[in-house]
Order: structure tokens, then sequence, then C-alpha cells
């Protein structure tokens, strides 16, 4: 799950980390790699991709980012690199949010993603992203409180939602406590809540 060791050196895309001796290639774009400096003990996340003629690591700087690639190459016709390049051009906070929001162009701007492949992103990853099903009970039930802000469920379940997503529970709960207001159902919220957070 993670390959720790000094970074020997950058190739591109690709990074050598000598790990007791053995240096590993890992593929890591420059975007979401570029904290890290030759030389330097470095803990890389990795997914291992197993093909016929061998296999590649694809590395992350968060679990956060190994998460979000782990969910997009799910999605049919994403592979790794599509995922690594999502990843590079936007951060796993704006990417749910650019899914929950149907931005398909947003997803699009991504190299090698196009409208068709953004599409898919969406309709299949949107229903993952939103609020749990306990959610979508309150909605249906109509609940609100008597103070007039959205059900404690509601709320609850957003607030679980952006901490999945690695955000801290202070933050989360600011966030929501912020934009809460009566009859939101959860995904709205976590909607709201990305865009404060993403600023």
């Amino acid at each position: 799950m993670f390959v720790e060791g000094v970074l020997e050196l950058r190739l591109g895309d690709v990074l050598v980390i000598n790990c007791g001796g053995v240096g590993y290639s890992v593929q890591m774009g420059a975007a979401v790699g570029a904290s890290l400096v030759p030389g330097e003990r470095v803990r890389v996340f990795t997914y291992m991709n197993v093909k016929e003629d061998g296999c590649a690591l694809f590395g992350f700087t968060t679990l956060e980012e190994l998460g979000m690639f782990n969910m997009l190459i799910t999605v049919s016709g994403v592979g790794p690199k599509a995922a690594q390049s999502l990843l590079a051009a936007l951060t796993p906070a704006r990417l749910t949010l650019a899914i929950l929001t149907d931005d398909v162009a947003g997803l699009a701007k991504a190299q090698g993603v196009g409208k068709k492949t953004a599409a898919r992103l969406v309709l299949e990853l949107k229903d993952k992203l939103a609020a749990s099903s306990a959610a979508s009970e309150h909605r249906a039930q109509g609940e609100v409180n008597t103070d007039g802000t959205s059900p404690a469920g509601e709320k609850q379940d957003a607030t679980d939602a952006l901490m999945s997503l690695g955000y801290p529970r202070a933050d989360a709960l600011r966030a929501v406590a912020e934009i809460s207001v009566a009859g939101m159902s959860a995904e709205e919220i976590i909607k709201a809540a990305l865009r404060k957070l993403v600023k």
C-alpha cells in the first residue's frame, strides 16, 4: 500500500525510490508529486496495476488521493493513467464537487478525458459520493427540525461524507453548520460545504 525510502531521482512522471537498496519505479504525475524532493526520505501510497505484459506502481502523496484514484478506476473506460490525469488536474475535493454538480466540462479538462468519459464518471460515481441511504430516507420523510434547520440525520450524513474525503472533523462540522438551512438534503449540504472548503 505504500513505498518508503529515499527519493533517488525523478524521470519525468516517474520517481525512483530507494527502499533498502532496491530502486522502485513509481509513476506519479508532476502535480501530485511536486512537493517531493530528491535526496529526501519519502512515503508514497501506491496502487499496483498488474497487466499481462508486466506491472506498474502508481503513487500518491496522501491516502485521500489514493482513495479517489481507486474509486475513479472502478468506472468503465477509466484506467490508471486517466485517473491519475484527473487527480493531476483536480484535487480529490474538487473532483468530488465536479461529480456531485454534474460538471462534465470541468472533468473533461483533464488530459485524456473526453466528455463521454466525464459524463460516465458523473453517472457511475455520483451516487457513491452522495449521502448514504439513511439520508435519502430522511429526505423522503421531509423531516425538518423545530429550529428550522436541516434534520440532524442529514447534517450527520453530510459531516461523515466530508470526513471520508479526508477533511478534519472540526472543519467538516464548521462547514456544515455554516450552510445548513431548512429542508436541505444531505447531498445539498455536501455540495455547499465543499464549495466553502475548496476555496
